[in-house]
């Protein structure tokens, strides 16, 4: 906003700012770097804004980027170039092509998929469209060359293209805009573009809310559950998976007195009182007589339009909380 609408005195501080604030992007999420290059070659080739006052943005965009390397060395013990560690591990190592690899144009169904098709085509065409026919918009400059590198890595996944998303409403607008003007004149009087945007909003609106008000992790309500469930210390059985550990083990959702054991076998629990997690159904040595669920995945009156066995299908978690008498 800056670089475009900036309406200062000094043309330099403005520069200076915006560097600052694009280095602060850039210690944040590095990807971001792709993002930055692409709008100082539009301002170099496009706008063709004077070396000084680009000088300026780089100086900014270094003071921030050596603040990030005070930080690192202040956290690590040590001086380190996390940049280059994270290019080394991920890129020249392989490391994150060791999860998994996929086509090029995976993004693009993932997209389509997870987007509520066929509302996600509006995610889609008009960014394209932007690319393609307005080769001189700031945000084809942005947005191309981070989307290029990313459809070049082979490990994907959506999360990745997270730092592009706040860029979207205006790519979908500003794409909009450019199939109105070159193929569609009426296009925002068409009665079937009216109804398609009343049913985009219909369908929206309450996923939004759902969005806004669940935890973005869908295992923070079996850590709630667990934690608020029983009083007082307590052991949590589970089979297979442990429900905290996630890469590394998990503590801050793990309350004083919680004991997470792995499950030893019938006849050999020698609590009366306990709880169990898994995915499945109890195990062997827990009768359902014994077990009350204290939390599941799906709410209750989901489980029970059990249509063509899917519950069973369905990897959900569940806690019992188990009392042998």
């Amino acid at each position: 906003a800056l670089v475009l609408h900036g309406r200062w005195k000094s043309t330099a501080l403005r520069y200076l700012v915006v560097g600052l604030i694009l280095g602060a992007a850039f210690v944040v999420r590095y990807q971001t770097g792709l993002m930055i290059a692409g709008l100082l070659l539009w301002e170099l080739f496009i706008r063709r804004t004077a070396i000084k006052q680009l000088a300026l943005c780089a100086m900014g965009i270094l003071l921030f980027t050596g603040v990030g390397i005070l930080v690192d060395r202040w956290f690590y013990g040590t001086w380190t170039l996390t940049l280059w560690t994270y290019l080394a591990e991920n890129l020249i190592e392989g490391r994150a092509a060791a999860f998994s690899t996929e086509p090029w144009w995976d993004y693009f169904a993932e997209v389509l998929e997870r987007g509520v098709p066929p509302f996600s085509l509006l995610y889609l065409i008009p960014p394209l469209v932007v690319l393609v026919f307005r080769r001189k918009d700031p945000l084809a400059w942005i947005v191309l060359p981070f989307l290029l590198v990313h459809l070049l890595i082979g490990h994907k996944e959506l999360r990745f293209l997270f730092p592009v998303l706040g860029l979207l409403p205006l790519m979908v607008v500003s794409g909009l805009a450019e199939i109105q003007r070159r193929w569609w004149p009426r296009m925002s009087e068409a009665r079937g573009v009216r109804i398609a945007a009343g049913a985009f909003v219909v369908v929206h609106v309450p996923l939004l809310l759902v969005t806004m008000l669940k935890p973005a992790d869908t295992e923070i309500g079996l850590y709630r559950s667990v934690y608020r469930g029983v009083p007082g210390p307590i052991t949590l059985y589970h089979t297979g998976e442990h429900p905290y550990h996630r890469v590394a083990d998990i503590h801050f959702y793990r309350r004083p007195g919680l004991q997470v054991e792995s499950w030893p076998g019938k006849d050999t629990v020698p609590q009366e009182h306990f709880l169990f997690v898994g995915r499945a159904a109890l195990p062997e040595g827990i009768t359902a007589s014994e077990a009350t669920v204290l939390y599941t995945s799906f709410p209750e009156w989901v489980l029970r339009f059990n249509v063509g066995g899917w519950v069973e299908r369905t990897n959900k978690w569940t806690v019992w909380e188990v009392r042998r008498r």
